[in-house]
């Protein structure tokens, strides 16, 4: 039993090498483009609107990747981002690289700073600290002047929360 391995593109074109004779009972396989099967993509995960998994355009950007996810959320921390880039290759040498990324600059077309992105980078997107704290509230019911949903900001103690309520009734047991 012999094993050839040829280029079928060059036995199409009547490469000699490539276009070899064959014999009955001869077998050819013929493999997928290993390109079509696992095509080049890049992840963006955190505070964009759509994360996920997109593919790996020619040239693509950060900039790109950000809007392809469908752009940031208003959560989004849009001063830097996180940037994991694998090197893959030797299985016992596979190693990754961490970079970051000035978002505010890489719409511009600095070229330091909106870095083209290879196969299998990890775009993270973090959120704006404190971003939870945001849009909480606090329900003040009963003998206060002015009764009703207040927000709140962290740090915001009672005395103020009842100052902005208008203070107690004349009923109130304080």
């Amino acid at each position: 039993m012999k094993i050839f391995s040829v280029n079928l593109k060059g036995a199409l074109a009547g490469n000699e090498t490539d276009n070899i004779l064959l014999e009955p009972r001869d077998r050819l396989l013929i493999h997928r483009n290993i390109a079509s099967v696992e095509p080049a993509t890049v992840y963006v995960k955190g505070e964009v609107a759509k994360p996920g998994r997109y593919p790996l355009t020619a040239n693509m950007q950060v900039e790109d990747l950000i809007q392809a996810a469908g752009g940031l959320k208003r959560s989004a921390y849009t001063k830097t981002a996180d940037l994991t880039r694998f090197a893959a290759g030797n299985p016992e040498h596979e190693s990754s690289e961490q970079l970051t990324v000035a978002l505010d600059a890489a719409g511009k077309s600095d070229g330091n700073t909106n870095l083209t992105l290879r196969d299998g980078d990890v775009l993270a997107i973090r959120q704006v600290p404190g971003w939870h704290d945001l849009g909480s509230s606090v329900t003040v019911r009963g003998e206060v002047q002015h009764p009703g949903t207040y927000g709140i900001r962290p740090g915001e103690r009672l005395s103020s929360l009842l100052a902005r309520a208008g203070g107690y009734s004349a009923e109130a047991y304080p």
